[in-house]
């Protein structure tokens, strides 16, 4: 693999890590009840995370590469393969807090209740995973570009 994508690669796993450890903070902090409103200001405010951060890891993925980038072509896809990295990253996390937060939510009483919500977790938790790596991947597209043509002054 060219030495440009391995340098994508590696800004997007920073960014998918990033987002892992705000699904992380987020999932700890619902298992405290002092800080409920907290936990929803961080649920509000994901979607702008995961917006900057994938804007951002678009462009150092870029910055890392940015010796290889020769056109704004090249700058987009570099970006977008930095942001589609953080999205899977970020995703496998959202599923697995996802499921994991069924697991500790259920009751053993009702194992046919318990095992249905798991089971919905994970699937609710892989349709949202395709619609974060997709935006992901846009988002760092974007960033990609802004750094090759603000950054770089490469215009075409």
């Amino acid at each position: 693999m060219e030495e440009k994508y391995n340098n994508a690669i590696k800004a997007g796993i920073i960014g998918g890590v990033t987002l892992a450890l705000y699904y992380l903070l987020q999932f700890i902090l619902g298992y405290i009840p002092v800080v409920n409103f907290l936990v929803a200001v961080l649920a509000c405010l994901l979607w702008p995370v995961i917006l900057l951060v994938s804007v951002g890891i678009g462009a150092y993925g870029v910055k890392l590469a940015s010796q290889h980038v020769k056109t704004l072509v090249d700058g987009i896809i570099l970006g977008a393969v930095a942001g589609a990295v953080a999205g899977l990253i970020s995703a496998v996390a959202q599923i697995i807090f996802n499921i994991l937060s069924a697991l500790l939510s259920s009751s053993t009483s009702d194992i046919v209740g318990s095992a249905i919500g798991v089971v919905f977790s994970g699937v609710c938790g892989s349709v949202a995973a395709v619609a974060i790596i997709v935006v992901a991947a846009i988002l760092g597209a974007i960033g990609g570009a802004l750094y090759t043509f603000l950054v770089l002054k490469i215009q075409a």
